[in-house]
């Protein structure tokens, strides 16, 4: 659990060490993934966010296409003799 500590962006989380003192207490070491995870997320947040701008243009036409549905049957209803 100690490594994950000092890979912690934030040197305010209590216990956490820093990089330096991690590596010099022989606790964490420089790894290629540590330095690829803020492009990974910013990555990853720009994929929702365009994940959930498809979402609403998606539920936005459903949506008109419901109410034009619902206008439609209420027309060929009216144009019905009555029973």
């Amino acid at each position: 659990m100690e490594p994950a500590r000092c890979l912690l962006p934030s040197k305010t989380a209590p216990g956490a060490a820093s990089s330096e003192e991690g590596r010099e207490l022989g606790l964490c070491r420089e790894t290629p993934e540590a330095s690829l995870s803020p492009a990974a997320g910013e990555m990853a947040l720009s994929e929702i966010d365009y994940r959930r701008r498809g979402l609403y243009v998606s539920l936005f036409a459903i949506g008109l296409l419901a109410v034009g549905i619902w206008f439609k049957i209420r027309e060929l209803d009216r144009n019905l003799p009555p029973a």
